[in-house]
């Protein structure tokens, strides 16, 4: 009897291929924690049409066994890789934030993936907006978040803020001690050397007596409250109503008289496409009403002063509003243009800036 020990070796080779590929897929996209957007496949199943697996020293017996087997490994791995296919940050949460410069102070303006959802049209991004003031002078003049919300169908960013982005701006603008404007020397505008004086000179009466015709005049306002927005229909759909509004007129370090001020002004905001992203350009309407404040240093024509008083009024808006700000459109890692910016008035509270995302 002879025992005799056989090592056989097989070389299994071959090469497969598909005609295509079926991927069943739910697709997730969330914010991240540092307020970006996470993109991830989530319960992917994968079915190779048309696979063929030529193999090599095989029985053809077999070769159905190896491939149906090959076949459903091929397809555990792409359903793995799907797993584990997760885009992190797809927009950038620094790209969104922005320094704004209004009247020459600066209010920084944070923008954060609020909520995303992927349509039959394409994906829908809202963005939450926050303006607050570095430098806080008034008490109570924080600037809380309100998340916006993504209405609109189809693929495009959105942002949104209750009672108004612009209010979020306003109040932030506001608790910086930015709407204590001054107009004169040193302030946002200047005044020739008289001619300020000159427009008031009749309507102070009394309380101009004795001063120099060439005596240079100061005008300062002072907000004691916020800008207090609202969102309604009509062709200016943001009203800002401006109240306790204070103006005191000052010559020769006196103040002379103060009227107070209630403002309304009507706003169309149009969005235009930049090079860098969209800005805001807005239209104004303004109603004015003025009443003489704290008794004057001497008596004045009070009609008159009111009403030179509300000529100027219907200006601060404009000279605030005339600060244009940009949402930047390079906060997506990817080539993406901008088209039909538009701003819209939601729920009589939302008011949204969006546009569609298109490829550049």
């Amino acid at each position: 009897r002879a025992e005799v020990d056989l090592v056989f070796t097989v070389n299994i080779r071959g090469s497969a291929q598909a005609r295509r590929a079926i991927i069943d897929a739910d697709l997730y996209v969330a914010p991240s924690a540092d307020g970006g957007l996470d993109l991830s496949v989530r319960g992917g199943e994968v079915n190779l049409e048309g696979f063929d697996y030529d193999i090599n020293n095989v029985p053809d017996f077999a070769e159905g066994w190896f491939r149906d087997r090959v076949r459903r490994l091929a397809e555990g791995f792409m359903e793995d890789a799907l797993a584990d296919f997760v885009i992190p940050a797809l927009f950038d949460p620094s790209a969104l934030d922005q320094s704004l410069a209004i009247l020459g102070a600066t209010l920084d303006l944070g923008l954060r993936v609020q909520a995303a959802d992927v349509t039959p049209a394409g994906l829908a991004v809202g963005l939450s907006a926050q303006a607050v003031a570095p430098d806080v002078v008034r008490p109570g003049g924080a600037v809380p978040t309100t998340p916006g919300e993504g209405t609109h169908g189809g693929a495009h960013a959105d942002v949104g803020a209750r009672d108004g982005l612009i209010g979020r701006l306003l109040h932030a603008a506001w608790a910086g001690g930015v709407l204590d404007l001054m107009v004169g020397p040193g302030g946002v505008a200047e005044l020739p050397a008289g001619v300020g004086f000159g427009l008031f000179r009749g309507a102070l009466g009394e309380a101009a007596e004795g001063l120099d015709r060439d005596a240079e005049m100061v005008l300062r306002t002072r907000p004691l409250l916020p800008p207090v927005v609202r969102v309604g229909p009509g062709d200016h759909p943001l009203t800002v109503d401006m109240g306790d509004l204070l103006l005191d007129i000052e010559v020769e370090g006196r103040v002379l008289a103060t009227v107070s001020m209630h403002l309304e002004v009507g706003v169309a905001l149009d969005v235009v496409q930049a090079d860098t992203g969209i800005e805001l350009v807005p239209d104004l309407t303004v109603t004015v009403w003025t009443d003489t404040a704290a008794a004057p240093v001497a008596p004045v024509d009070e009609a008159a002063l009111e009403q030179r008083v509300a000529t100027f009024a219907n200006l601060l808006p404009g000279l605030i509003a005339g600060q244009t700000f940009a949402v930047g459109a390079d906060a997506l890692p990817i080539p993406v243009g901008l088209a039909d910016a538009r701003v819209e008035a939601e729920d009589a509270a939302w008011l949204h800036v969006r546009a569609d995302l298109v490829a550049p």
